[in-house]
């Protein structure tokens, strides 16, 4: 065989075959492990490729002012049929000052109702992910202080998404050992 042959069949051979195969893999191996960094030098906020004075801009700072995911809200409602009276409001308005120790943040107004016979109040409370027992131990306390002294005939209830989950949800702790947690609820549980 002359050189010229040897030299055309040498990519074509048994040993370069493997050999393509190997610097791949070592190619791959090594361009994986900078491909799990690529979140850290990226950033995919879209006010970064938004003009500057656009409307989404303004949007998307304006959204940073409300809570985030690791929030839910605890709405507290008065209700009385026939419509709230001024002790009512007076309840509301005291409790929404009260409530401020347990908000993550800025409790809401008192908004009235259109027809007149309901009052709501929001409170944001953190909800990390995982730690449902000072969710649920933040909603008692607001029952309990919304519920002391209201006047007769006013219903206090604590609803929303906080209210949810620590008046209709019960977490069993059976299996301890066992890392899934499941959620039972109880229609009709008062809250």
């Amino acid at each position: 065989m002359r050189a010229w042959q040897r030299l055309a069949g040498l990519p074509a051979g048994r040993i370069t075959k493997w050999l393509v195969v190997a610097v791949w893999v070592v190619l791959v191996g090594g361009a994986a492990q900078f491909a799990t960094k690529i979140g850290d030098v990226q950033n995919n906020d879209s006010s970064t490729w938004l003009p500057t004075g656009s409307e989404s801009t303004r949007a998307v700072e304006l959204a940073k002012q409300f809570p985030g995911n690791d929030t839910v809200a605890a709405v507290v409602v008065y209700a009385r049929d026939g419509g709230v009276t001024a002790a009512d409001r007076a309840k509301a308005t005291a409790d929404r000052a009260a409530l401020a120790k347990y908000a993550s943040g800025q409790v809401g107004p008192v908004v009235p109702a259109r027809d007149g016979a309901a009052l709501l109040v929001s409170v944001p409370l953190r909800a990390p992910a995982g730690a449902s027992s000072g969710l649920l131990d933040s909603v008692t306390h607001i029952r309990d202080a919304v519920q002391a002294n209201a006047p007769p005939g006013l219903a206090v209830k604590v609803t929303g998404m906080a209210g949810t989950i620590a008046c209709r949800c019960s977490v069993p702790a059976w299996p301890a050992s066992s890392p899934t947690r499941w959620c039972t609820c109880w229609p009709g549980t008062p809250g």
